[in-house]
Order: structure tokens, then sequence, then C-alpha cells
């Protein structure tokens, strides 16, 4: 029986041993995952600042974007015949127009006029941009269409018919 008692105490030096490299691996595993979960501290922290500029600018570009409405003008009663391209390509002189339509080619010449006929003195150079705004209902297309001028001199809303 003496020889059996050998093999037991190398075994328990192999488990010794194979505890003690074990317990190492752990702790080089507990020591990466301590430096994994500050890594995603950290990260969060910047996905938060993120997030926050990010809400900042959103603001800052709806208030921009409310600071170039105040020049924006709607002109009601006001009816415009739109070019199209293929009208604007094919029409050469002022002989190939329809009937009763606006010698003006661009809307913005044909709102400044419109707004000139009115006693308000426009320069065409000042409209940034004219479109037509879209009609609430379509029972209302037998009324004039109503046109959005960002004109930087207005800074009200005129409404004329």
């Amino acid at each position: 029986m003496p020889p059996k008692k050998q093999p037991a105490i190398e075994e328990i030096d192999d488990i010794k041993r194979s505890l003690d490299f074990l317990s190492e691996e752990i702790t080089a595993v507990r020591l990466q995952q301590k430096a994994i979960l500050e890594l995603v501290v950290e990260v969060q922290l910047q996905n938060q600042e993120k997030d926050k500029r990010l809400a900042f600018l959103k603001n800052r570009v709806a208030d921009l974007e409310q600071y170039t409405r105040m020049n924006d003008v709607i002109v009601t009663g006001l009816k415009i015949k739109p070019w199209s391209y293929a009208r604007a390509a094919t029409v050469t002189t002022d002989h190939d127009r329809e009937p009763g339509e606006s010698v003006s080619d661009s809307v913005e010449q044909q709102v400044a006029a419109f707004l000139q006929s009115k006693g308000i003195k426009l320069d065409c150079n000042a409209i940034e941009a004219c479109h037509p705004l879209p009609q609430r209902n379509r029972a209302q297309q037998s009324h004039p269409s109503s046109e959005v001028c960002p004109i930087p001199a207005f800074e009200s809303l005129i409404e004329l018919s």
C-alpha cells in the first residue's frame, strides 16, 4: 500500500499546479474584464456627449431654419403660370406665347410685377427664391395660388388680392 501513497502525493502536486495555473488565468481574465469595463464606461460617456452635441446641433439647425423663414413673404391672389422646361425650350419669341400669358419668364419676375402693380416697389435681385404653396383643398383650384418669396427686405406677411 505504501507505493499507492506516492502517486497520490504526485497527483496532489499536479492538482495544486493546475489550480495555481487556473488561478493565474482567472486573475488575468479578471484584469482584462476590468479594462474592458472601463473602456465601455468611457465609450458610454463619449456617446452621451455626442448625443448632447447632436441635440444641440439639431436645435441650432431648427433655429437657423426659423431665422430664414423670418424673411418669407406670402403673396396671395396671384395667378402664376410657371414655365415648364419643355415650353421654355420651345418658345423663342413673344409671338409663340399663349394669349393672356404673362410676358415675364420667371415666377420671381411675375411676383415683382404683381407687387409693383399694387404700389410695392421691389428689386427682383432681392428675391432669393419664389415658389407656389400647395393648395389645401382641391376645390379651391379656381382661386389664385399663393407664392412664398424669401425677401431679405421684408419681414412681414403681405396679403393681396
